[in-house]
C-alpha cells in the first residue's frame, strides 16, 4: 500500500496494541492498558506519546517520591518525536527526542496500513534483546 502524507496528517488516539510474536510471553505493553496520541504534522514532523492508563500519582509531587515511584512512572510512559519520512511501503520516524535516551538518533520503521478507518502501524523486531514486534491501532481524533 502506498501511503500519502495527507492520509497521515492529524492527531490519532491509540486504541490497542497487539504483540506479533506468539512466543512473546512477557508482560503486555503498558500493563495491557495502553493509551496514547500520535501527531503527524504537515511540516514533516511527528510526536508519539504512550502510557499505561490509570498511572498512580507520585507521592509528594514532582519533588517527592521514592526511586521506586519514579521507576514505576518511567516504565509506564514513553514519548518520542522527530521528522518522518514516507517510503513506498513504510514510514521512518527519525528519532530526535525520546524518553528512552538510547534511541535518540535512531530510526523507527513503521509498516502502515489502513483498516476500517484506523491507522495500523506495525513495528519490525528491532535489534536488541528487549525489543518486541507490535501492531498498534490508531483512530483519528476530531
Amino acid at each position: 500500500m502506498i501511503v500519502r502524507q495527507e492520509d497521515l496528517l492529524g492527531s490519532w488516539s491509540l486504541i490497542r496494541i497487539e504483540l506479533l510474536d506468539p512466543a512473546d510471553t512477557g508482560p503486555p505493553p503498558f500493563g495491557g492498558q495502553p493509551e496514547g496520541v500520535l501527531h503527524y504534522l504537515p511540516d514533516g514532523r511527528m510526536v508519539a506519546i504512550l502510557h499505561q492508563a490509570g498511572r498512580s500519582d507520585i507521592p509528594g509531587g514532582r519533588k517527592g517520591g521514592s526511586d521506586k515511584d519514579w521507576k514505576r512512572a518511567a516504565r509506564s510512559f514513553t514519548a518520542y518525536a522527530g521528522p518522518y519520512e514516507i517510503k513506498p511501503d513504510h514510514i521512518v520516524h527519525h528519532v530526535e527526542f525520546n524518553a528512552f535516551p538510547n534511541d535518540v538518533g535512531t530510526d523507527y520503521i513503521r509498516y502502515v496500513r489502513f483498516d476500517d478507518g484506523m491507522l495500523v502501524l506495525e513495528t519490525p523486531l528491532d535489534p536488541g534483546e528487549d525489543q518486541r514486534a507490535m501492531r498498534l491501532f490508531w483512530k483519528r481524533m476530531g
